[in-house]
């Protein structure tokens, strides 16, 4: 895939603005559509934690340990996405989408609590690998210069994504078992994976590394240990208040609070603006 920089002229002094090729702007297209997937499926599962709750009737210390379960699936994910150094980026990332896609009809079709926990644990890790996954293949393919705004753009898709699942959600969730029609939604991707797995090329990156015999992730996490320690630090202290938070939210305005599945999803809607 090329990446080359097509320099074009702008304002004295702003430097040369990159023009981005069809193929990155395919790869955008495919990833994003994917990211955007990943984050419809991931949203669900949080708001929805009261309508399971409903549907199958346990305790609210059930609920709690369900939606442990289903944020514990980001462990494994983590190490299972090292893997796309040794087998590539295309086949682990077309694997996260069947895998999420699968994932999403066991929780639609979950019978009982343990069917449901593991639907959403096996959601989250997938999604989770997927995510980083697109993150990755958007970098090593974007030119430099632009590669801040490229993965802006993949944000944004991915933020559209949540958009849906809390339209859906806000309108439908009082519909009895309408959570179920919607994570089933969640498994369309695995009908575009046949036509992403012809098209999706392998990252240019991924394959000169392996050419060259340096695709060794271990190694550059050893000569990179201390900045690597040091955002692992930051990224758990960042997120070890607001975890908690965001995923139990709707499950305490609903139950505690009262609230309607519309006033949460127009909650969540404007709080995702702002922030």
């Amino acid at each position: 895939m090329s990446a080359d920089v097509q320099p074009l002229p702008g304002p004295s002094g702003m430097g040369e603005r990159p023009k981005i090729t069809k193929d990155v702007w395919f790869l955008l297209f495919v990833v994003g559509t994917a990211f955007m997937a990943s984050r419809y499926d991931f949203q669900l599962s949080t708001l929805a934690l009261p309508q399971f709750q409903q549907a199958f009737g346990y305790d609210d210390q059930t609920s709690v340990l369900i939606g442990t379960i289903a944020k514990v699936g980001a462990i494994p994910a983590v190490m299972l996405t090292l893997m796309a150094d040794r087998i590539g980026r295309k086949p682990l990332f077309l694997m996260a989408i069947l895998g999420f896609s699968a994932s999403a009809l066991l929780t639609a079709l979950a019978q009982n609590p343990l069917m449901l926990a593991s639907g959403l644990f096996f959601t989250r890790l997938f999604t989770m690998v997927d995510e980083l996954l697109a993150v990755v293949l958007l970098a090593e393919a974007a030119p430099p210069q632009a590669r801040a705004w490229m993965l802006g753009l993949l944000s944004l898709l991915g933020a559209s994504g949540d958009g849906v699942a809390l339209a859906a959600y806000g309108n439908f969730a009082d519909q009895p078992d309408a959570w179920r029609w919607m994570y089933a939604a969640g498994a369309v991707p695995a009908l575009l994976s046949i036509v992403w797995r012809l098209a999706l090329p392998e990252s240019s990156a991924f394959v000169a590394a392996k050419q060259a015999n340096q695709a060794n992730q271990f190694a550059l996490i050893r000569a990179n240990r201390r900045p690597v320690i040091l955002i692992g630090i930051a990224y758990f202290l960042f997120w070890l208040p607001i975890s908690p938070a965001l995923s139990y939210n709707s499950q305490y305005l609903q139950s505690v609070a009262k609230w309607e599945p519309s006033q949460v999803a127009l909650v969540s809607f404007a709080a995702g603006v702002i922030g």
